[in-house]
């Protein structure tokens, strides 16, 4: 089963200029003097807009979203455990250590180790949508997903520690978090 055309990189800047024209033209200020059919259109393409922002802005969710299209589950959307043993005891061995360590310094040091696997894997994530190559997809996808797992843990102990309130997740992370608060 090979990818459908698409592709993966999008420019944030233009993603997010896009956003802010549509939600510009859909603003219920510009539809006030409409019938009612007509701003419930607005209000209900503004919010078909605000979930395919939230989606296509991260990798990661962008990642599953074009899976999904290929009725593929990866990532959060997948069922099931770890099939790759390697992976499982890295993600183990990780969370391991985060939950026992309350020095600061360790703690950023797993985050700045997180953030350089995160950029790696979304290299190999990009050159195989590229190439369409499916299995490869999903493997990044699975293992991406755990780093941003491991991200929210690290970055949701570092403030706790020390009072830090810069520590802020890539968006990847922040969007998973957003996701998973929506879903409770």
């Amino acid at each position: 089963m090979g990818m459908p055309p698409g592709n993966f990189d999008i420019e944030t800047a233009t993603l997010d200029t896009r956003y802010k024209a549509l939600q510009w033209q859909l603003h219920p200020d510009l539809s006030a003097h409409k019938p009612a059919s007509e701003k419930a259109y607005s209000a209900e393409q503004s919010m078909v807009v605000n979930m395919a922002y939230s989606v296509l802005r991260t990798p990661l969710s962008r990642a599953n979203y074009m899976l999904t299209l290929q009725g593929i589950k990866a990532g959060d959307n997948a069922e099931g455990t770890i099939m790759d043993p390697e992976l499982l005891m890295e993600v183990m061995d990780a969370r391991e250590e985060v939950e026992a360590t309350e020095d600061v310094q360790a703690l950023r040091h797993i985050l700045n180790g997180n953030r350089a696997s995160q950029q790696v894997l979304l290299a190999e994530l990009s050159r195989a949508f590229a190439q369409r190559q499916l299995t490869e997809v999903v493997t990044a996808v699975t293992k991406l997903t755990y780093l941003v797992r491991l991200e929210e843990e690290v970055v949701g102990k570092l403030p706790s520690l020390d009072g830090l309130s810069t520590v802020t997740p890539t968006p990847a992370a922040a969007a998973t978090a957003e996701q998973a608060r929506r879903h409770r």
